[in-house]
């Protein structure tokens, strides 16, 4: 039986490359799109057990948490350049 280690690695190998290429198409820099897809990998590390144990897709929970987390970076991008041009 692979180990949990085992499991998580080989799921970071698939997944990140994919991840961090949509990061990258969200108009995120390279280093932007590796910080933000080992975000989501923290936070799937915490519910991986339960997601595990319920045979759900761990793929599609990644993306999903991809997707919050590049929404809420690039509202906090928008709201800081607002500001900024309202400074000027």
């Amino acid at each position: 039986m692979e180990s949990q280690k085992d499991w998580f690695d080989n799921l970071y190998l698939q997944c990140s490359p994919k991840m961090v290429s949509i990061a990258m198409r969200a108009g995120l820099t390279v280093e932007e799109a590796e910080e933000i897809t080992q975000d989501a990998f923290l936070l799937f590390m915490v519910k991986a057990p339960a997601i595990r144990e319920q045979n759900s897709s761990p793929t599609a929970y990644l993306v999903a948490t991809l997707r919050n987390l590049l929404g809420e970076a690039l509202r906090r991008r928008r709201e800081k350049g607002a500001r900024r041009e309202m400074l000027e």
